[in-house]
């Protein structure tokens, strides 16, 4: 495991990345579960924003610390540490 230092402004970014993530993957579920076929639709444009948004974030930290994780790896956030940890 690599550990790496992530300044406020960039663990705030994910957070908030996260959270819209999480919530939105949520109101989908509840959508489909509803038949709700406007609004799923609606989520699931929104959700692949969102999930887009996200995948960049963790693209651009992984350029920032100049980090060459392979295909095996996966980045975990700790949001009280402020550190990113590439793990596997």
């Amino acid at each position: 495991m690599i550990e790496y230092n992530i300044a406020e402004a960039k663990i705030i970014e994910i957070q908030t990345l996260n959270a819209k993530l999480v919530s939105i993957k949520n109101l989908y579920k509840e959508s489909l579960l509803e038949n709700n076929s406007e609004l799923t639709n609606r989520l699931s444009n929104e959700l692949a924003n969102v999930q887009i948004a996200y995948d960049k974030w963790f693209d651009s930290m992984t350029l920032e610390l100049g980090a060459t994780p392979n295909p095996s790896q996966s980045w975990q956030v700790d949001f009280t540490a402020k550190k990113m940890y590439l793990i596997g």
